[in-house]
């Protein structure tokens, strides 16, 4: 097959396998509650690991100050933090290699889709583990909070969401 045409089935299987995703998440309910399909409302920001992202050990370490976190609290996150850096150094690692088989895999004089399919399919099993993961950890982190602290960081990330979304626009879960 012509590595055109390898190419073009790759992006339409990357396509095939993220839009289930992305409507799902335009239409779930959430924070900011029941979105309707063609809103303007970007789907970043009902994003679950980028809600766990922002109110995980990592943020929570970086306001420390502004959350006034007592010493025994940092010790707790940053245990947490060691925990989730850990596991997701091992994911990225595992997810480099995919990457570089997916490049070899499509450069292939020969296209081998079930190849193909199986490490698309591990590359989302990892990241639906890092996700799981994110998602565990904050809510370690809500529990080692009070819930004023806890507040200040949601209101902190989502600052930070509407900043970022305005810097690159509109973006992917």
């Amino acid at each position: 097959m012509p590595l055109p045409v390898v190419r073009a089935a790759l992006v339409v299987a990357g396509f095939v396998l993220v839009s289930p995703s992305l409507v799902a998440q335009s239409m779930s309910g959430g924070p900011m509650g029941k979105m309707e399909m063609g809103t303007k409302m970007d789907t970043m920001s009902m994003c679950p690991m980028m809600t766990a992202e922002m109110r995980g050990p990592k943020a929570a370490l970086e306001a420390r100050t502004s959350l006034n976190l007592s010493a025994a609290q940092v010790t707790q996150i940053e245990a947490v933090k060691g925990r989730i850096d850990k596991a997701h150094k091992a994911a990225m690692d595992s997810m480099e290699a995919l990457h570089r088989q997916i490049t070899q895999l499509s450069s292939a004089p020969q296209f081998d889709s079930h190849a193909t399919r199986a490490a698309f399919d591990r590359m989302g099993q990892l990241h639906g583990a890092m996700g799981f993961d994110e998602f565990m950890a904050q809510r370690e982190v809500a529990g080692i909070l009070t819930k004023a602290q806890g507040d200040s960081l949601a209101a902190m990330g989502r600052a930070k969401m509407t900043s970022e979304k305005m810097k690159m626009g509109a973006g992917m879960c």
